[in-house]
């Protein structure tokens, strides 16, 4: 389990000691495109079909006030150490997105 999102998330979750809120995990892709249709983008060619999300891999965790933010910017070598990668913290207005594998870049922090 260790490996898996679960695992790495709960090791963030024990370094943080601040209680969680997941906002999205595994995804199917009908979960993947109806979600982007909230969004009103209905293109599929726009549609990440390639997500983290849809391979159990990402982890959506919410953020309103950026506390989360300002401690994983703070705390980069336990991502590392945990093996973690995050979209970049500007991109994601109220979550934060972890996920378990490296993006092409990869940046530890990366531009989705």
């Amino acid at each position: 389990m260790i490996n898996s999102i679960e695992g790495k998330i709960n090791k963030i979750r024990e370094a943080y000691g601040k209680p969680m809120t997941v906002t999205s995990c595994w995804r199917s892709p009908e979960r993947q495109i109806e979600i982007y249709r909230q969004k009103g983008i209905t293109d599929l060619s726009k549609i990440p079909m390639n997500s983290q999300h849809i391979h159990s891999a990402a982890c959506d965790i919410a953020d309103s006030n950026g506390e989360l933010k300002k401690w994983t910017k703070e705390n980069e070598p336990l991502l590392e150490e945990i093996g973690l990668w995050c979209e970049d913290l500007e991109s994601t207005p109220t979550w934060v997105h972890y996920q378990i594998f490296p993006p092409h870049s990869n940046a530890r922090f990366f531009k989705p």
